[in-house]
């Protein structure tokens, strides 16, 4: 009788290479609860812009927008998709600029996992590529038990170096950043995300795209 069982094990072993491979990434332990200091402490920008964060748009743009956002908030996806849909007129045209913060809630378990990830992409030059995935495809990963395996392979799909991508996962200065993204956020009064403000004035809530460009216009151009 013939067997087999060499085929079988050269099988496994290429499986193994293929698909036994792909890194893992930890689930990071919950974000400390901030210190009142952290909370209550002054903003040198009113617009609370940074150096740090990803902007989209050009930098010398008049206008800016700064979103705290979390990426397993429906809300937040449908202020993403309504962004998308001004960026011809608005982002393009350089009359806008607007720059995304991380408000991770912590009642959406898998949350902050995709804001490190998003992170890291950030660090490879990426970030708004894995942000616009993270949003249209909410759905395919907010209820996953663990999305490690997900943000791997959106990973993979952007081409990142994955060595790096997972370094730049587990560093703990991403979460630091994280942290005072989440203070500043609280500083600005929100209560809950999406929020964002414009040239320093507070909104609250993913606006229809019709009252969202009635704010940009009025930011524009202010009645005397």
């Amino acid at each position: 009788m013939k067997t087999h069982l060499p085929r079988l094990a050269t099988a496994l072993i290429c499986s193994l290479l293929l698909f036994g491979c792909a890194p893992t990434l930890p689930t990071p332990s919950p974000l400390p609860d901030p210190a009142a200091s952290d909370i209550s402490a002054d903003t040198k920008d009113g617009n609370f812009l940074t150096t740090d964060d990803p902007v989209w748009g050009d930098a010398k743009a008049p206008m800016t927008m700064v979103v705290f956002s979390d990426f397993q908030c429906p809300f937040c996806a449908q202020l993403a998709q309504t962004l998308d849909k001004i960026e011809a007129d608005w982002i393009k045209t350089g009359k806008l600029k607007v720059q995304y913060r991380d408000f991770p809630l912590a009642g959406h378990k898998n949350s902050l996992s995709a804001h490190i990830a998003a992170a890291a992409a950030l660090r490879q030059g990426k970030y708004w590529e894995y942000h616009q995935r993270l949003y249209r495809e909410q759905a395919s990963w907010e209820t996953l038990k663990t999305p490690s395996d997900y943000l791997v392979k959106l990973a993979q799909d952007l081409n990142l170096d994955m060595d790096k991508f997972v370094s730049d996962y587990n560093d703990p200065a991403i979460v630091r950043e994280l942290i005072d993204d989440r203070n500043a956020g609280r500083r600005t009064g929100m209560e809950g995300t999406p929020a964002f403000l414009i040239n320093g004035k507070l909104y609250q809530g993913a606006l229809p795209i019709d009252k969202l460009v009635k704010e940009l216009e009025a930011t524009t151009h202010p009645k005397p």
